[in-house]
């Protein structure tokens, strides 16, 4: 995938997250609600559809340019797909917060990707803090 393409899928799938959210959420202890749909998990999510263990390194592919030397195609990272995973965490970090929302990982199952954003209370009605 090209960055552009990344960028394109990710920019699409948060703002359907954004469109969706606000028909879950939860108050938290101060007031405030926290609103949270979920994207998908990472199998699904990200390019490679894998997940990564910081101890295991058996389940990437080494780059076909540089065969795990590190590059520009892979980021210096030795393999395309884990450059390319790197690539959808931040386009997808990079699109929500441009949305005054975030990411976050599942707490049951870290490999659920949520988008969430938090509505502060005010005057005992929530108003979201967000400029669309």
């Amino acid at each position: 995938m090209t960055h552009r393409e990344i960028k394109r899928q990710a920019r699409e799938l948060v703002r359907w997250g954004y469109a969706n959210l606000g028909h879950y959420g939860e108050e938290t202890d101060d007031g405030e609600r926290v609103e949270s749909v979920l994207l998908g998990s990472v199998f699904s999510v990200m390019p490679s559809g894998k997940y990564y263990m910081p101890w295991a390194n058996s389940n990437v592919d080494l780059c076909p340019r540089c065969k795990g030397a590190g590059c520009d195609y892979c980021g210096h990272l030795g393999s395309r797909e884990a450059y390319e995973d790197e690539l959808m965490g931040e386009a997808l970090e990079e699109e929500a917060d441009r949305l005054g929302c975030f990411t976050e990982s599942g707490e049951g199952d870290p490999c659920d990707i949520f988008l969430k954003r938090v509505v502060e209370a005010s005057n005992g009605e929530i108003e979201e803090d967000v400029d669309e």
